[in-house]
């Protein structure tokens, strides 16, 4: 799943979109892919299992009140520069 919106400019307020937001109880994701910027992950509540996942963005993109367990996941952390598009 992506979030093919362009990237927020950096302080930006509001400009965020998910590519997933998931909630409700034991929920599982197998080799996938969530990618995106700021708030990738909305892991609203519930409990949620992602196993050789694939979870790309900036600040803050894994987020909620979900309790969720992530084994051999690949935690992507895109940096920008200040002062880029």
């Amino acid at each position: 799943m992506q979030n093919t919106s362009p990237s927020p400019a950096l302080g930006s307020m509001g400009k965020q979109a998910v590519a997933l937001e998931i909630y409700g109880d034991k929920a599982a994701f197998y080799r996938c892919s969530f990618l995106g910027y700021q708030d990738t992950l909305y892991d609203r509540y519930g409990r949620h299992y992602f196993k050789d996942c694939r979870i790309r963005g900036t600040i803050d993109f894994i987020f909620g009140d979900g309790q969720s367990y992530y084994k051999t996941c690949n935690l992507e952390l895109v940096v920008e520069k200040f002062g880029s598009p």
